[in-house]
């Protein structure tokens, strides 16, 4: 019987040394090892600017050469993702660092209701 990995939801913290979220998401991998994930919210990008949004381009680029080309990225509604991501990987549980901004701490709250309650 494989393990399932466990899914690092990376965001704003796109650092790897040092990272509570990631050494939390690898201790508990074991087996399964750890799905990077990086979920490219359109809601965001399409009110951010082009210098902002080649940032972003070119720092996920980057953080997946570092990863040795594992880390996964989409793009759409994190909600949507997540359950994707989760029954393509059997998945069941999400690691990530805590969004203090107004709209991540909503996001965040409704994902955590949603995937409860769908009990993901």
């Amino acid at each position: 019987m494989s393990h399932p990995p466990v899914i690092y939801w990376l965001r704003r913290d796109l650092r790897l040394a040092d990272n509570p979220a990631l050494l939390a998401a690898l201790a508990a991998g074991g087996e399964g090892g750890v799905l990077p994930l990086f979920i490219i919210d359109e809601r965001i990008v399409n009110s951010a600017g082009p210098t902002r949004v080649e940032f972003l381009q070119d720092s996920l680029q980057a953080l997946d050469e570092s990863m040795g080309h594992h880390l996964v990225v989409r793009h759409g509604s994190p909600l949507e993702i997540l359950r994707t991501v989760m029954a393509e990987s059997g998945a069941t549980q999400i690691f990530v660092t805590q969004d203090f901004a107004p709209l991540g701490m909503r996001r965040d709250e409704a994902i955590r209701r949603e995937l409860s309650s769908a009990q993901l």
